[in-house]
């Protein structure tokens, strides 16, 4: 018999600082950390997976007030990211994947200002462009790779919920 069973996790924060330049732009960063791990085992094997990631994102956003409190909003950004990847198989450390990236995008949102400096918002989707860049080592070969990608994301079902305070 060969019972499969799997676990995972996953968190990531991204907290993001604003200064309003006026009423329709404002200046900001994100410093973003996420973590995840997993395990599998089955009668024959067992392995665990583990990552760590990082981002650095400068943005500019956009707003189109629909009324007093409420709006429209796009955000335009470059995000900088790496992460460190970890896989053991039967608890020996089989291999190591490192990568960096470089993404461009835009996404649009919806803004509801409860207080003059303080917001809610929410993204969905976007458009960008992106390049990443990998090394992954295994025992005594290492492999590199590099690619580029252009991302349409028209999911309005991935939604992204904030909290925006504004200096």
């Amino acid at each position: 018999m060969n019972d499969q069973v799997s676990s995972s996790f996953g968190v990531s924060v991204t907290p993001e600082i604003s200064y309003l330049l006026s009423n329709k732009l404002a200046l900001g960063l994100g410093i973003g950390y996420s973590y995840s791990q997993g395990k599998s085992e089955n009668d024959q094997f067992s392995s665990e997976n583990q990552s760590n990631g990082y981002s650095f994102s400068p943005f500019v956003q956009n707003y189109w007030m629909l009324g007093e409190k409420f709006g429209i909003t796009l955000i335009s950004s470059a995000t900088i990211s790496y992460s460190k990847s970890t896989n053991k198989v039967d608890q020996e450390q089989n291999s190591e994947f490192n990568s960096w990236g470089l993404d461009l995008g835009v996404r649009p949102g919806v803004v509801y200002f409860v207080k003059p400096k303080f917001a809610l918002q929410a993204t969905s989707g976007g458009v960008g462009l992106g390049a990443s860049r990998s090394k992954q080592v295994s025992g005594s070969s290492t492999r590199t790779s590099s690619g580029y990608n252009l991302r349409l994301d028209l999911d309005v079902t991935t939604l992204s919920i904030g909290i925006k305070c504004f200096l």
